[in-house]
């Protein structure tokens, strides 16, 4: 347990981790406050907060950020090529993350915060030609963001295509 958590938030410049937020212990606020170091990448959302209050920030991410993180986490590596079983891998991955999380979020009586920054985030990275705005665009026109979900038939169904037309 800790004395002192802070809450970082993935900013703009991050593209597809956008929202997504890392919990941090510290022991003091003097130790956080010796060893932070701003990054454009990363701002301060909370700190000094309870662990309560940690499990709520951490739980009301919306559930597209999980994905969005998965196809920025492709690209992250220009040396890595782009193939289905890395794609299906890394999609398990946000599959269960998202899944763990709205469970959590259920439990604690949680709403995902939505609004319009991250709307107008979220059609900015779908826009394009490249193999990343293709792969943003499936997982982002899979999104319901009424009921904050990813519909998995539509998300695989689109990331089969995209995948497809990205291959060839």
């Amino acid at each position: 347990m800790s004395d002192y958590i802070v809450i970082f938030e993935h900013t703009a410049i991050t593209g597809g981790f956008y929202k997504t937020r890392v919990r941090t212990d510290y022991r003091n606020k003097a130790e956080f406050e010796a060893m932070y170091k701003e990054y454009p990448e990363l701002k301060v959302h909370m700190e000094g907060i309870s662990e309560d209050e940690a499990e709520r920030q951490l739980y009301s991410v919306p559930m597209i950020c999980h994905y969005t993180a998965a196809v920025e986490e492709l690209f992250e590596d220009p040396n890595i090529e782009l193939d289905w079983e890395r794609m299906e891998w890394v999609f398990t991955n946000a599959n269960f993350a998202a899944e763990h999380s709205a469970a959590r979020a259920h439990k604690l009586g949680l709403k995902a915060e939505l609004n319009r920054d991250l709307i107008d985030h979220l059609a900015m990275l779908k826009r394009g030609d490249s193999k990343k705005a293709k792969l943003m665009k499936a997982v982002i026109d899979a999104y319901n963001t009424e009921r904050d979900e990813v519909n998995p038939t539509l998300l695989q169904h689109n990331l089969l295509i995209n995948f497809i037309d990205i291959i060839c």
